[in-house]
């Protein structure tokens, strides 16, 4: 999951839609926002766009995590 993660709600209920559709040994990547350390370049971009009409404060990410909340959802679900 590569720049998804943060704008999915109910984290956990994806979370196990993933662990039952991967098969044994299969891995799981997420990169994502991390809502305790803000990406400058990613909130440079959003101004940019912004101000060029493109995105409106609408569309950021309202359900980022942090390192501890992803690692106890992971650990939840069983990864």
């Amino acid at each position: 999951m590569n720049a998804v993660f943060h704008w999915i709600n109910d984290k956990e209920e994806a979370l196990n839609n993933i662990y039952r559709a991967l098969k044994p040994g299969e891995k799981l990547g997420i990169c994502t926002a991390e809502k305790d350390h803000p990406f400058t370049a990613k909130m440079i971009l959003n101004e940019v766009l912004r101000k060029a009409g493109i995105m409106d404060e609408g569309l950021e990410s309202n359900a980022p995590v942090n390192i501890i909340d992803l690692d106890s959802l992971l650990k939840k679900i069983g990864f």
